[in-house]
């Protein structure tokens, strides 16, 4: 982007000719990874992401913006959630430990510990009506 005080438009960005970011789609992700000596620039305590939201062009009529920030320490475990289903019970289970299992009706959340609370795999139910969805938060 040019800096101020130039004007930022939806041509202030230039891509090579014709190419957008998901061909201008608004509903497709446009992902990217901070990593190296860029995480150098990241400082104790709080640490601001800024974004700009532009149109495609100046008859765009959508305009989406969504965000998520993931976080990986060097050598960590990620932890891998795992299920498996014998008649009417279901057993998740999960590598690692200090995660807490939570719960949710939606995807989208409202997310809640399972009840207990369940901090060490495994964990075995029955098979619920309907749709759950399960996360490990720690």
């Amino acid at each position: 982007m040019a800096p101020g005080p130039t004007p930022i438009t939806y041509t202030s960005v230039t891509y090579p000719a014709g190419v957008f970011p998901c061909g201008g789609d608004a509903t497709c992700p446009d992902l990217f990874t901070v990593s190296g000596l860029l995480m150098n620039n990241l400082v104790a305590g709080d640490n601001v992401l800024a974004a700009e939201v532009h149109q495609y062009n100046n008859a765009s009529f959508d305009i989406v913006f969504g965000s998520a920030l993931f976080y990986a320490l060097p050598g960590a475990t990620r932890p891998v959630l795992r299920m498996i289903r014998e008649g009417g019970t279901m057993t998740l289970y999960w590598n690692g430990s200090g995660f807490t299992l939570q719960e949710a009706a939606d995807a989208a959340g409202p997310w809640t510990d399972v009840p207990g609370p369940v901090t060490i795999s495994t964990y075995a139910f029955q098979v619920p009506d309907g749709v759950n969805f399960f996360r490990l938060r720690n």
